[in-house]
């Protein structure tokens, strides 16, 4: 897989124990694998899962079900990178070169073979000039 405009759901929780487990057990329960994801607080009381789920409409129907209403869908660009030192360095490096601001970023990795980098831009206009920069 090649990098690739994919959609990414953000789904606005609670900052308390417990969030992040729910959220996950429901999309697990789905039937919906996550390929990556971000979780992070937004002060005491609010916090925000970011992730690339296998089937977004189905991710967005189980997650509605269970009553987490606050589900917006963004552009990003997600494909695999080699698992090894420097690596993310040098595609930030590659897509500063191109002009691209990123205001966010996430990757799986194992330590073996390869992870899987998801990327989003500040202007929404160069999600679709940096999966080219990236292919």
């Amino acid at each position: 897989m090649a990098f690739q405009v994919k959609e990414e759901l953000q789904v606005e929780v609670k900052n308390e124990p417990g969030a992040l487990a729910c959220l996950l057990r429901v999309v697990a329960t789905g039937g919906i694998d996550v390929r990556a994801f971000v979780a992070y607080a937004m002060g005491p009381e609010l916090g925000f899962v970011h992730f690339l789920p296998s089937d977004i409409r189905k991710a967005k129907a189980a997650l509605k079900k269970a009553g987490l209403r606050r589900v917006q869908t963004n552009k990003v660009v997600a494909g695999p990178i080699p698992d090894r030192r420097g690596e993310a360095a040098r595609i930030a490096e590659h897509v500063a070169l191109h002009g691209i601001n990123l205001d966010a970023a996430y990757v799986t990795g194992t330590g073996k073979g390869k992870g899987l980098l998801v990327l989003s831009t500040t202007e929404k206009k160069d999600v679709a000039k940096l999966a080219k920069v990236l292919s």
